[in-house]
C-alpha cells in the first residue's frame, strides 16, 4: 500500500519565528512543513528562514506582510497538497508517534474528513483538557471546546467543501478567539464527518485554568462564533447558557457580558466569502 503524505502547517510571527526549531521533528519521507511567517515589525528575517530550512528539503517558507493567524491558516490551506494536514502552532513539540498516529486513525475511521486529537503539557505531560476517553463523531458543541493544534484533516475534502477559516475573528483581529470552532462548523455544514480520537500528537505549554473573560471583545468576538455556528435561532439558547454558566468569568467593569454576547451576535459588517 502507497504511504501516505502528510503536511504540517505553521502560523507564526515576527520574531516568533526562532520558536520553530522545537517544533520540526526529525525528517521523515512522507511528511512536510508549510511555515507561514507574518511580519510586520520591519526586522530581516532572511537569516533566520536560510537557517531554518538549511539541511532540510521538507520545510516550505512563506513570508506574508498580512496580519492575523486565520489569514496565515488559510494561505497555508490554499498551498497544501498532502493527503493529509494538520495545523500547529509555533510553540509546540510533536509526539514521537505523529506521523503513525494520525495516519492510521484516518485509516481506522475511512468516514471521517476531520479527526481531532489530545494535546499534552510540554514540560510535565498531563492532557491540557478534560477530554473523552473515547472516540466520537463531533457535534456543534462539541467542537467549540477543540483548539487547533489538535485538528487534522484530508486534504482533499476539505478543500473541496471550500470551507476556510473566519479572517475576523482569532490572534491578530480585534476579536481574537473562537476561530476554530467557525472552521469546523463550516466544514461540518458542508456534509463533512468530524471525529475525535482519544490519542495525544503534540504537546504544548499549560493552558491557563478558570479563564477569566476582561474585556468586551472576548465576549463579543463569543456571540459572533455562536450565531455562526448554530445558526439566529439556535444561537440565542446558547448564548444565553454560555452566560448563565460563565457568570462568575466576567470580569467586565462598568458593562453587561450578555450585552457584549448579544452585540457579537448583531455584528453583520463582515466581507468575506466561505
Amino acid at each position: 500500500m502507497e504511504s501516505k503524505t502528510l503536511t504540517v502547517l505553521i502560523a507564526t510571527y515576527n520574531d516568533r519565528v526562532n520558536l520553530l526549531d522545537r517544533v520540526f521533528a526529525e525528517a521523515h519521507p512522507h511528511m512536510r512543513y508549510i511555515v507561514v511567517h507574518q511580519v510586520d515589525d520591519q526586522q530581516d528575517y532572511n537569516d533566520v528562514a536560510e537557517k531554518m530550512c538549511q539541511g532540510r528539503n521538507d520545510i516550505d517558507y512563506v513570508l506574508s506582510s498580512t496580519t492575523g493567524v486565520t489569514k496565515s491558516r488559510n494561505i497555508a490551506l490554499s498551498l497544501v497538497s498532502s493527503d493529509y494536514a494538520v495545523f500547529m502552532d509555533d510553540d509546540v513539540r510533536l509526539a514521537d508517534n505523529f506521523y503513525d498516529t494520525i495516519i492510521a486513525s484516518f485509516q481506522s475511521s475511512p468516514e471521517s474528513s476531520v479527526l481531532t486529537f489530545q494535546a499534552a503539557d510540554i514540560e510535565e505531560g498531563g492532557l491540557l483538557k478534560n477530554y473523552l476517553t473515547e472516540q466520537k463523531t463531533h457535534t456543534r458543541i462539541s467542537i467549540l471546546k477543540v483548539g487547533t493544534i489538535e485538528v487534522a484533516f484530508d486534504v482533499k475534502a476539505v478543500k473541496n467543501c471550500g470551507a476556510m477559516f473566519p479572517e475576523y475573528l482569532g490572534a491578530g483581529t480585534s476579536l481574537p478567539a473562537c476561530d476554530e470552532p467557525v472552521f469546523l462548523a463550516r466544514v461540518m455544514s458542508r456534509g463533512l464527518t468530524l471525529t475525535f480520537i482519544p490519542k495525544v500528537i503534540v504537546f504544548h505549554p499549560k493552558l491557563s485554568s478558570g479563564k477569566e473573560f476582561i474585556t468586551e471583545n472576548s465576549l463579543v468576538c463569543r456571540g459572533v462564533a455562536f450565531r455562526d455556528i448554530f445558526g439566529r435561532v439556535s444561537s440565542i439558547p446558547v448564548i444565553v447558557l454560555f452566560y448563565l454558566k460563565n457568570r462568575k468569568k466576567f470580569k467586565l467593569t462598568g458593562q453587561s457580558a450578555l450585552l457584549a454576547l448579544f452585540k457579537g451576535y448583531f455584528k453583520t459588517h463582515f466581507n468575506e466569502s466561505v
